[in-house]
């Protein structure tokens, strides 16, 4: 409508030259008051298109506001009908699941109910079972404190049956060796128990169980015993001693040497391994070297009447006679009735060619032990004595 009022208001001023250029000769002095009067219909009608224009603004405003009113009322209706329809399925999934989550908590409730009923049956059982398993373990643990006393009283009974590092002594008596075999024995039993409830056995153990494998032929054993104490201290000494002894019996003579010098070189003044060494080097022939260690022996224990009786016999077969009549002397000195030693000495003067000597000597051998006059009898030593009167007179 603006645009109409704005299109007839340019054709009307198009129109007014024209008009006024037909008529300027004719209404030449009308044209100022016409101009006049036409400049004030313009200006009324300005105004009015103005007002109009104002008029169609505020209603267009009005309208666009009742439109837009119109639309919120609309969205409204829309989204209340939208709500109530939503709210209606809603309402009705809400009363589905509501019911479903009845029926679930009712179930899970019958569940646990079922489990609390389980699970108060097993703690139950467990209880009855654990108190008896309680019991039990009471009683095992008491057994085990019974069982650890024992334990300990047997290795404390085992240490005191043991014998003190006993050597394999070749100057022992027969009572002294008898007296240890029985101490092995009764050692053996309480090392047996004492094994048995559990106790390893120490390096002393392995020593006696060596020393009572000795003393029953059994030498091999013996020889692993003492290498096992050798392994744990190889400076036990007396270790390397019995390891000799038993090298020895074995007839491994190098090898027995070789301990005694181990021993030795440990405990240089171990008499026994200077004499055993000397019992072994004479079994290999070396006289001369058997000599220096019984004199090793005699230097440490002038006493030893065997180590004096030795060394008199590595002297015969040296044929160095008289030193080995001293050495018979000194082991008479040290013991009288020494019976082998008489013997020795009345064989050293036969070889000599001492007649009279030689039966002296023999004679109180006979005296001591009559088993001597067999050996005379055969004894090479005597080869020339034997058609002797004097000589038949004690052997006969």
């Amino acid at each position: 409508m603006r645009k109409l009022i704005f299109f007839i208001y340019f054709m009307y001023i198009m129109s007014v030259p024209v008009l006024a250029q037909d008529k300027e000769n004719a209404v030449t002095a009308q044209s100022g008051a016409r101009i006049v009067q036409l400049e004030e219909e313009i200006r009324l009608l300005k105004y009015k298109l103005d007002e109009y224009q104002s008029i169609s603004d505020k209603k267009i405003w009005v309208l666009t506001e009742e439109n837009k009113s119109l639309k919120d009322q609309v969205n409204a209706c829309a989204d209340n009908h939208a709500n109530s329809v939503s709210n209606a399925i809603d309402k009705g999934i809400i009363c589905k699941a509501q019911k479903q989550l009845d029926w679930s908590i009712g179930f899970m409730n019958a569940i646990l109910v079922l489990i609390t009923i389980l699970v108060t049956c097993l703690l139950g059982f467990n209880f009855i079972k654990y108190r008896k398993w309680e019991k039990i373990i009471a009683e095992a643990k008491k057994d085990c404190e019974f069982i650890k006393s024992l334990r300990e009283k047997a290795q404390i009974d085992t240490d005191n049956a043991r014998p003190k590092e006993p050597s394999l002594d070749k100057t022992s008596t027969e009572e002294e060796v008898k007296a240890l075999k029985k101490e092995l024995e009764d050692f053996k039993l309480k090392l047996g128990l004492s094994e048995l409830l559990g106790n390893p056995p120490k390096a002393e153990d392995y020593f006696a169980l060596g020393c009572d494998k000795y003393f029953s032929g059994l030498y091999s054993d013996a020889l692993e015993y003492f290498d096992k104490v050798i392994a744990i201290n190889p400076n036990n000494a007396v270790a390397w001693y019995n390891k000799g002894v038993a090298l020895d019996e074995l007839k491994r003579y190098d090898e027995a040497i070789i301990a005694y010098d181990k021993a030795i070189a440990i405990n240089p003044n171990d008499a026994k391994a200077w004499f055993n060494k000397g019992v072994t080097l004479v079994k290999l022939s070396r006289y001369d070297v058997a000599i220096i260690a019984y004199d090793k022996a005699i230097a440490i224990n002038p006493n030893d009447a065997k180590a004096w009786i030795n060394k008199g016999v590595s002297l015969c077969k040296l044929k160095r006679y008289d030193e080995a009549i001293i050495a018979c002397d000194k082991a008479i000195a040290i013991n009288p009735n020494f019976v082998i030693v008489w013997f020795n000495k009345s064989c050293a003067y036969s070889l000599k060619k001492d007649k009279k000597n030689a039966l002296v000597s023999l004679k109180r051998a006979v005296e001591l032990d009559r088993d001597n006059i067999e050996k005379a009898k055969i004894g090479k030593e005597f080869r020339w004595l034997r058609d002797d009167p004097d000589f038949r007179a004690i052997v006969d």
